[in-house]
C-alpha cells in the first residue's frame, strides 16, 4: 500500500544543515505514529560538500527512505521536478532541507487531509508578514480558486514549497518540463489546479521556525518570475484586471532590485520568459495594464542606466544569497 504522504527533499550543499533536519523528520514521524504513512524522498543536486555522507547516514528504523544524487548541479526548479518523481505517496509535501517539521505535523496533516483535497494551504509563521486578508485567514475555510489564494493568503504564500501539501497524481500532471525555467515551477502547478480545484486552507504551520524568521523578508530573485508565472497561469485566463493591477503594483517595483541583482553576479537570461529583463518580455509579463508597462520600461531605463553602486546606495543591500 502507498504512503500517504512523501515529504519531498532537494538539498543542495547541505552538509551542515541536513543532518538535524532528518533527525527533526524521523522524530515528529515516529512519535506521531505515522511511520506506515510516510516516506522521505532526497533528491542531492550535485553537492560538491559531504551532503551525500550525511543522506547515506540517514537510516530511521521503520520509515521508508529514497535517495537520488544528480549527475550535475541542475538548479532547484528541475532538482524540485526530480523528487517530486521519485514520490509514490498520495499527497507531496515539500520541504527545505533547513526547515523543521513541527512537532504536531502529524495531527495536522491528518486534519487537512480528512476530506483528500487536492491542495491543502498552511501559514508560514502564525503572523507570518506577508500581505493578504487577516479577517479571512484566521479559521479553517475552503478557497475557491488561485484568485481567491492569492487575495486571502497573499501573492507570495505560494513561493514558500513548506506552505503546502498537494495530491501528487494532480501535480504531476501539470508539471512541465518548460516550467523548470522559472524558480517558482511549483506555483504555475498550483495554480493549473486551483483552475479546476478548491484548496484546504488550515492555519497550523507545517514548520516551526526560530524567533528572528519573524521579521523574515521573501525578496522576489527576480522581479519578473513571480509575476510571469502569475499573468501566463492565472491572469492570462481569466482576465481578471483589478487582481492584475494589485499584483503588478506588489511587483513592478522590484525591477531595479533585479538590475542590481544582475550588476552583482546573478546574470539576465535573454531568451528565458521568468528571468529576462528584455524590454519585450517585461511588456509581456506586463500585459494586462498599460500603467505598469510604462512603469516597467521606466523601471528598466533606470536600472539599465544606473551603476551597480549607484543602484545599491539607492535599494540598499542586495537580498541574501540563495543556493540551490
Amino acid at each position: 500500500m502507498p504512503p500517504l504522504v512523501s515529504i519531498c527533499i532537494p538539498t543542495f550543499r547541505g552538509a551542515g544543515r541536513l543532518a538535524p533536519t532528518l533527525a527533526r523528520v524521523a522524530e515528529v514521524i515516529a512519535s506521531g505514529g505515522w511511520q506506515e504513512r510516510v516516506e522521505v524522498c532526497l533528491s542531492d543536486n550535485a553537492s560538491p560538500d559531504d551532503t551525500p555522507a550525511t543522506i547515506a547516514a540517514f537510516q530511521p528504523p521503520g520509515l521508508a527512505v529514497k535517495k537520488f544524487r544528480q549527475a550535475e548541479n541542475v538548479g532547484f526548479a528541475r532538482n524540485l521536478h526530480t523528487v517530486a518523481r521519485m514520490a509514490a505517496g498520495e499527497y507531496l509535501l515539500f520541504q527545505g532541507d533547513d526547515d523543521a517539521l513541527a512537532t504536531g505535523v502529524c495531527a495536522t496533516l491528518e486534519k487537512a487531509l480528512a476530506g483528500r483535497p487536492a491542495i491543502a494551504l498552511f501559514p508560514t509563521l502564525p503572523d507570518q508578514p506577508m500581505d493578504g486578508d487577516w479577517a479571512a485567514r484566521k479559521d479553517e475555510c475552503w478557497l475557491a480558486d488561485g484568485r481567491e489564494v492569492a487575495r486571502v493568503l497573499g501573492v507570495f504564500h505560494l513561493t514558500f514549497i513548506g506552505n503546502f501539501v498537494v495530491r501528487r497524481a494532480d501535480y504531476l500532471a501539470h508539471d512541465e518540463d518548460g516550467l523548470c525555467a522559472s524558480l517558482y515551477p511549483h506555483v504555475a502547478v498550483l495554480l493549473r489546479i486551483l483552475a479546476r480545484e478548491r484548496a484546504r486552507w488550515v492555519p497550523e504551520p507545517l514548520f516551526e521556525f526560530e524567533e528572528q524568521c519573524k521579521s523574515w523578508n521573501q525578496p522576489l530573485l527576480t522581479a519578473v518570475d513571480l509575476t510571469r508565472v502569475y499573468a501566463d497561469e492565472l491572469l492570462a485566463p481569466t482576465g481578471d484586471r483589478a487582481f492584475a493591477r494589485a499584483l503588478y503594483d506588489r511587483t513592478v517595483r522590484s525591477i531595479p532590485r533585479a538590475f542590481l541583482n544582475c550588476k552583482l553576479g546573478r546574470p539576465d537570461q535573454p531568451g528565458n520568459k521568468y528571468l529576462s529583463l528584455a524590454p519585450a518580455n517585461l511588456l509581456a509579463t506586463y500585459r494586462c495594464s498599460r500603467k505598469h508597462q510604462l512603469m516597467a520600461l521606466a523601471y528598466w531605463l533606470a536600472g539599465n542606466a544606473l551603476p551597480g553602486a549607484a543602484l545599491r546606495a539607492l535599494l540598499g543591500e542586495k537580498p541574501r544569497k540563495v543556493e540551490f
